[in-house]
């Protein structure tokens, strides 16, 4: 059975990247995810979840793709953060059956998502699969956008529709299609430019697609994907394509053109609306400003959850025994911070190992990294997603982004070899020798 699924690495790689990326989702309670609100809640009820094939990917796919030598420092990051977490546990929750039944739903939130980085470390086995990673996320990018924009043009939205279909048939729906999937696009995209970019045969088709994801990501209103799609998109023409200065300008003109077409389409249907949700003009009595929003929010939050978490030395620790309400303060717009309100910093230690461990390994191959267009996409999407996107937000607990930011920083692990148990010569004879 071993050696069969050997000779069948390429499709398990194919299959699995597959399911990473797609947002279809599942209810336990209702099947496949399909609902046409833009913002779904599930009331906190595991029935109305929606679960994310990702999941499945991550359950079947470690045991699947085998190798666990390669996944052994990401199974030590996530045995020990979940012995960790149970501590404290019983620490703040012991003998408190609601607190306890809510503060295990909360371990849940943030250790499925971790099982991904086992499999993002067990999964780069091949020089090839980042190849077969980046097809399988320009596959997926292709089919979903364009269904995407075309479903929300028919049913004469400005903003995109997470409901997707096709005529008569009901496809699915795109949970948190507003908030995380255009990061995770984005994100996606960036790193089929730097990996398949040089390759003439997809090169045309990247540029082709590329004012559509443009569009795409101006009408999500992402401003972390935005941000994403125009630093990494810059990074990559400016380091690895040889061209002249009048190509480059010719390129940033048509680049700013379909920002401006795009921002200008959506100006004219939603007004100054859309401006409104992201920044405010505020005005003082010697001078005035403007105020992003979302920021302003943070802060707040940021402020709310610090001085809970310093409060005593206990709860600094092993985390405050009642869990935040969901009316209340959903989460601290902060993962990290979100991470040590709720399970300590005790529990966090792990996690802080591997964001070192990660930073040492970047600096040690930066030459290498510079020099390879595949290793700087990667490195250039695990970084930004872990101090950046998740800097603002708490996607890495979330199942879809959550998991697609764990399995992308395993195989960044992996290629940076940190704390990497593989032999390269010895792997090789073993392989031969199979």
């Amino acid at each position: 059975m071993n050696y069969y699924f050997r000779r069948n690495d390429g499709l398990i790689a194919i299959i699995t990247s597959l399911c990473i990326i797609t947002p279809i989702f599942f209810q336990i309670k209702y099947g496949i995810f399909l609902d046409r609100s833009m913002v779904f809640d599930s009331y906190g009820l595991i029935s109305r979840l929606p679960i994310p094939i990702s999941v499945a990917a991550c359950l079947i796919g470690i045991p699947l793709i085998g190798h666990y030598r390669n996944g052994k420092f990401a199974i030590i990051v996530c045995c020990s953060s979940f012995a960790l977490m149970i501590i404290s546990l019983l620490v703040v929750a012991s003998g408190q059956g609601e607190i306890l039944q809510e503060k295990i739903i909360k371990l849940s939130q943030f250790l499925l998502p971790m099982v991904a980085l086992v499999l993002g470390q067990v999964y780069v086995c091949k020089d090839d699969e980042l190849s077969f990673l980046s097809k399988s996320f320009f596959i997926v990018l292709f089919i979903i956008i364009l269904l995407q924009m075309s479903c929300s043009w028919q049913y004469g939205f400005t903003m995109l529709s997470p409901y997707l279909f096709l005529p008569y048939i009901a496809l699915f729906s795109i949970y948190q299609h507003l908030q995380y999937v255009p990061v995770v696009f984005a994100s996606a995209f960036i790193i089929v430019l730097f990996v398949l970019g040089s390759d003439n045969a997809l090169r045309k088709w990247i540029v082709i697609f590329m004012p559509i994801m443009v569009l795409y990501v101006v009408v999500s209103t992402t401003l972390t994907g935005m941000f994403l799609l125009i630093s990494g998109t810059l990074i990559y023409v400016l380091m690895y394509i040889n061209m002249r200065k009048w190509i480059i300008i010719k390129l940033a003109c048509a680049v700013f053109l379909i920002f401006s077409l795009a921002f200008g389409y959506l100006y004219h249907y939603r007004g100054q609306n859309m401006l409104e949700e992201k920044i405010s003009i505020v005005t003082t009595n010697e001078l005035s400003g403007i105020e992003i929003t979302g920021i302003k929010k943070r802060l707040w939050y940021w402020d709310f959850y610090g001085n809970e978490v310093i409060k005593d030395a206990k709860t600094f620790f092993f985390g405050n025994a009642l869990p935040m309400s969901r009316a209340k303060h959903a989460s601290a717009h902060n993962y990290y911070l979100d991470f040590v309100y709720n399970f300590g910093f005790l529990s966090f230690i792990p996690m802080l190992i591997l964001i070192a461990a990660t930073l040492r390994g970047a600096y040690r191959k930066r030459k290498d990294i510079f020099a390879s267009p595949e290793l700087m996409g990667i490195t250039i999407v695990v970084l930004y997603l872990l101090f950046v996107e998740n800097m603002l937000k708490v996607g890495m607990r979330q199942p879809y982004p959550g998991i697609f930011t764990f399995f992308l920083w395993g195989i960044l692990i992996s290629k940076l070899s940190v704390f990497s148990l593989r032999e390269p010569g010895r792997n090789e004879a073993a392989s031969a020798s199979a």
